[in-house]
């Protein structure tokens, strides 16, 4: 305990002006050491590695295009039916009571 208390005191002096940076290995990634404290830090990668194109990036573009013009239909589909849903339906025209009781009688044939 009393190892450690020092070691943390020293630490939060330390400018940690010579480092050295300890490569990736298998156990623990890449990481900075301080020479004078001990102090370690991870190393940050400066930049996100870059992606290279494949034979098939094309295709995968197409299908992306195609995909997305899909999705855009659908959704032109949607709002369409949401619409239509919202909208008030327009009253039928009722057909009057006087003329749903007219009731013609035809006359049955002699024949028949």
């Amino acid at each position: 305990m009393h190892d450690s208390f020092w070691r943390a005191l020293r630490q939060s002096w330390c400018r940690h002006d010579r480092t050295t940076v300890i490569a990736k290995t298998a156990d623990m990634p890449a990481h900075e050491v301080c020479d004078a404290c001990g102090w370690r830090e991870a190393v940050i990668a400066s930049a996100p590695p870059v992606a290279a194109r494949t034979w098939d990036s094309t295709r995968d573009e197409r299908r992306y295009a195609r995909d997305k013009q899909r999705r855009l239909t659908l959704e032109k589909r949607r709002q369409t039916a949401i619409v239509q849903l919202a909208t008030p339906a327009t009253p039928q025209p009722r057909i009057s009571h006087e003329r749903a009781l007219k009731i013609v009688t035809m006359k049955k044939s002699a024949a028949g």
